[in-house]
C-alpha cells in the first residue's frame, strides 16, 4: 500500500553512475546466498546515495543500513521485485538480515500502481473500511494464522507471526474478499459502536436529507437491521434514507419491476388494512399474507409494490420492522401517493 512521506524529511540525494555493486541477499524468507555483484552501469540505472561517496542501487540504502546498526534493529524486510543492492561494509557494518515480502498485485496480476489503482489508505477508510479489518486483510497477503481460519484477532497475529513464514511469492489485493472481511467486522461489532461509526455517513455531506430531518431515535432503532446488511459504512446512507427523507426515493427500475398487476390493487388493500391494524411488524405482516392469499401470491410479491411505495427500492431492511419503526402516518401517505401515481 502507498505511504506517504513528507517531503521535508526528505534529504536530496546524490547521484552517480557505478558499474557494479554487492548484493547481501540472506534472510529468514528469502533464502541465503553469497554475496554478487550485477553491471549497473549497463542497465543504465541511476544509482542513489543518502551517504557522500558511498554507492548504492536503491533510494535510501544506506540509510536504512546505518540506522538499522547504530539502532540495533532486527531484520530488514523489502519486497522480492525490488532487491536491495548495496555494500553495508562500506559504513563498518556486518551486513544485515533481510525479508523478502511479496509484491501485491491487482486482479490481473499486475503491481500495484498510484496510478491505476486504488492504493491510498485513506480512500479506504473514506469508503467505511474499519482499521481493524484492513489490518488483519494486509497480514494475510503471504502470510497465515494457524489452523483454518483468516479472521482472527490482532493478539494472535502479533503472537504467531514470523517472518520465516512469509511467502515472498507475489500476493493477490482482492477487494471483493476485503469487503467480505470488512462486512464480518462491521457484524461482530455491539450495536452502539455501529451506530456511532456510522456518523459521518449520516450528515452532510453524504447524508440527502435536511440536518433537522434526522432522528436519533430512528436511526437507533433501525441499526440492527441495518448492521446485517452493510459490507462498507458508506452503505448505510442509501439503506436508510427513506426513514429521513420527506418522500421515498424512488428507484424507476424498481418501481417498473413492481408496479405491475396486481400492485393497484394489493395497495388499496394494504391501505385499508394498515389503517386501522396494531401497529407491531407481526401484525403487518399478517395483514399482508392476507393480502397476496387473496391474490394468490406469496408474501415476496405481495409485499413489493408496498415496498417501493414506502422505501423507493425492491431491496433494503427488513419491511414490516421498517414500517413500524417510520410510523402508520408516513406509511399509509407514501401508500396512497404511490396509488395515486398508478391512477
Amino acid at each position: 500500500m502507498k505511504v506517504r512521506r513528507s517531503s521535508a524529511l526528505r534529504p536530496s540525494p546524490s547521484r552517480a553512475r557505478i558499474r557494479t555493486v554487492t548484493v547481501y541477499c540472506s534472510g529468514p524468507s528469502g533464502g541465503s546466498v553469497e554475496p554478487g555483484a550485477f553491471d549497473a552501469y549497463a542497465r543504465g540505472v541511476w544509482l542513489r546515495s543518502r551517504v557522500p561517496r558511498v554507492p548504492c542501487a536503491a533510494p535510501w540504502p544506506v540509510e536504512i543500513v546505518w540506522k538499522s546498526e547504530s539502532a540495533g534493529l532486527g531484520p530488514s524486510a523489502h519486497s522480492s521485485f525490488h532487491p536491495s543492492p548495496r555494500d553495508p561494509q562500506a559504513l563498518g557494518a556486518t551486513p544485515p538480515t533481510w525479508a523478502h515480502l511479496p509484491v501485491i498485485v491487482n486482479e490481473k496480476r499486475q503491481k500495484l500502481s498510484k496510478r491505476r489503482d486504488k492504493v491510498a489508505l485513506e480512500d479506504y477508510q473514506a469508503e467505511g473500511y474499519l482499521a481493524e479489518a484492513m489490518r488483519n486483510y494486509l497480514m494475510l497477503l503471504g502470510w497465515a494464522p494457524s489452523g483454518d481460519r483468516e479472521i482472527v484477532p490482532w493478539s494472535v497475529i502479533e503472537e504467531e507471526f514470523r517472518l520465516e513464514d512469509v511467502n515472498p511469492s507475489p500476493a493477490f489485493f482482492d477487494v471483493k474478499k476485503l469487503r467480505a472481511f470488512n462486512g464480518e467486522y462491521i457484524r461482530a461489532l455491539p450495536v452502539e459502536d455501529f451506530t456511532e461509526r456510522c456518523r459521518p455517513w449520516l450528515a452532510a455531506p453524504y447524508a440527502p436529507w435536511a440536518p433537522e430531518r434526522y432522528d436519533e431515535d430512528v436511526f437507533a432503532a433501525l441499526a440492527p437491521l441495518a448492521q446485517t446488511r452493510v459490507a462498507v459504512l458508506s452503505e448505510i446512507t442509501a439503506i436508510v434514507d427513506f426513514a429521513f427523507l420527506d418522500e421515498p426515493d424512488i428507484d424507476e427500475a424498481s418501481w417498473n419491476k413492481a408496479m405491475k398487476d396486481p400492485a393497484k390493487e394489493i395497495l388499496a388493500a394494504a391501505l385499508e388494512a394498515y389503517s386501522d391494524t396494531p401497529w407491531t411488524a407481526e401484525e403487518l405482516k399478517n395483514r399482508a399474507e392476507a393480502i397476496g392469499l387473496g391474490h394468490g401470491l406469496k408474501l415476496g410479491k405481495t409485499q413489493a409494490p408496498i415496498r417501493v411505495a414506502v422505501t423507493g427500492r425492491t431491496v433494503g431492511l427488513p419491511l414490516f420492522e421498517s414500517l413500524q419503526v417510520i410510523g402508520r402516518d408516513r406509511t399509509l401517505a407514501r401508500i396512497r401517493k404511490a396509488l395515486e401515481a398508478l391512477s
